[in-house]
């Protein structure tokens, strides 16, 4: 007999039942609930735990704010660049892989995203079609910090870049 069973039969007072019917979708909420969204929050970058790989550009400072959107999000990113440029973009789309907009990032157009889970999205961005770059975004367990892994747009192979943002 497994636990469900066990205080099934155990005759419960109906109030006491449905305390713990209340508690516990009150903890499905809790656990699966607009927090459970991989990318939702506000941003920082971290800078000292950060490894650029081949091709990306360095920043000194970023964040990286993204809200729930229907199915999906809607995210911004501010980034100052080395040399002093600022980079303002943002995209939005919703977690089934169909492309949403994605404007102000260089040589990108539109985004997919996939949920993979409540901890893991898998980003590919686009220009006219042609894939530019992919990401993987896992979000730490205890949801205050958030790594974003560079893969290969195609075949979803990990490459170099390394970002972590940490929950500001």
């Amino acid at each position: 007999m497994n636990w469900f069973e066990a205080h099934a039969k155990a005759k419960l007072p109906s109030a006491q039942r449905l305390a713990i019917l209340c508690g516990c979708l009150l903890l499905r909420g809790i656990v699966q609930g607009p927090q459970a969204d991989p990318l939702v929050g506000h941003w920082k970058l971290n800078v000292s735990r950060t490894h650029y790989g081949g091709g990306a550009e360095p920043r000194t400072k970023e964040t990286f704010d993204c809200i729930a959107a229907g199915a999906g999000v809607h995210c911004t990113i501010q980034s100052l660049m080395t040399d002093g440029r600022t980079v303002r973009g943002w995209f939005s789309a919703a977690y089934d892989g169909t492309p949403g907009l994605a404007e102000g990032i260089p040589e990108v157009d539109h985004v997919k995203l996939t949920k993979i889970d409540a901890f893991i999205v898998d980003a590919s961005f686009t220009s006219h079609g042609r894939l530019v770059f992919g990401y993987r975004g896992v979000r730490s367990v205890d949801r205050r910090s958030l790594t974003i892994i560079s893969v290969e747009p195609a075949s979803r192979a990990v490459l170099n870049s390394l970002v972590v943002y940490d929950q500001r």
